[in-house]
C-alpha cells in the first residue's frame, strides 16, 4: 500500500477517538482507502480512491483543522495536518490540502515553513485570499519585517472578492501602513473599510482612532 494510505489511515484511526457524529464520513474514507491500495487506477475509480478519496480526504482535513483551531484539541490539529499530507502526497497539485498543512504550520510558529507552504499554494491557486492573507501577516512578522514584500501581497488579497468582505484583511492592511512613513491615510481608508464591512471589528477601531490622533495631531 501506498505510504500515503497508511499515514491516512493512522490519521482516520485518530479521529474516531476525537469525536463521534461522522460515523458515515469515516466508513465511507475507510472503504475508499481500501479501494485505493488494490492498485486500481484511481483517476478512472467510479467508486472509492480517486477524487472522490482526495475530495473527502481535504473534507475531513478542513472540518478537524478548524475544529482543532477553535478548541486547541492537540489531536484534531495532528490529525488534520497527516489527512493533508496523505492528500498532498498522492495529489501534488490539491491546493486546500496544502492549505491545510501551511495553516498548522502558521498556528505552530513554524513560520519560514508556513511561508513556503503558502507560496505553493498560491502558485496552484494565485487567488486564495486566505493564503496571501497569512503570507502577508508572515512578512510582517518576519526578523526584521518585510513590510514592502507585505504591501503588495495584501493588495492582491484585496483585489479579490472574499478579500474586500474579510474585515480582518482590512485592518492588517491598515496596521502594515501605520508602519510605513507617510501612509497613515491610507491606513485610514483601509480600518475604515474594515468597519464598513463589521462595524463591531474593536482592533479596526482602535486602529482608526489611533490615526485619526496622529494626524489631527499634525
Amino acid at each position: 500500500m501506498n505510504p500515503a494510505y497508511g499515514t491516512a489511515t493512522v490519521a482516520l484511526a485518530r479521529i474516531l477517538h476525537i469525536e463521534k457524529g461522522y460515523e458515515e464520513e469515516e466508513s465511507a474514507l475507510q472503504a475508499n482507502l481500501a479501494y485505493a491500495g488494490t492498485g486500481v487506477d484511481a483517476d478512472v475509480a467510479i467508486v472509492g480512491g480517486g477524487r472522490e478519496w482526495r475530495d473527502m480526504m481535504v473534507k475531513l482535513a478542513e472540518l478537524y483543522e478548524s475544529r482543532g483551531a477553535a478548541t486547541q484539541n492537540a489531536s484534531a490539529i495532528q490529525a488534520s495536518y497527516d489527512l493533508a499530507s496523505a492528500v498532498a502526497a498522492r495529489y501534488p497539485g490539491t491546493w486546500r490540502a496544502r492549505m491545510v498543512q501551511a495553516n498548522v504550520l502558521y498556528r505552530a510558529g513554524r513560520l519560514e515553513e508556513a511561508a513556503v507552504g503558502f507560496r505553493a499554494v498560491l502558485e496552484l491557486e494565485p487567488r486564495s485570499h486566505g493564503a496571501l492573507n497569512n503570507l502577508g501577516a508572515i512578512l510582517q512578522l518576519s526578523e526584521p519585517p518585510r513590510l514592502q514584500e507585505a504591501l503588495p501581497v495584501y493588495a492582491a488579497a484585496l483585489a479579490l472578492p472574499a478579500g474586500k468582505r474579510d474585515p480582518a484583511l482590512w485592518n492588517s492592511h491598515g496596521a502594515l501602513l501605520c508602519k510605513l512613513e507617510g501612509r497613515l491615510q491610507e491606513a485610514r481608508a483601509s480600518f475604515e473599510a474594515a468597519l464598513e464591512v463589521d462595524p463591531q471589528f474593536a482592533a479596526a477601531g482602535e486602529g482608526l482612532r489611533w490615526v485619526e490622533a496622529r494626524l489631527g495631531g499634525g
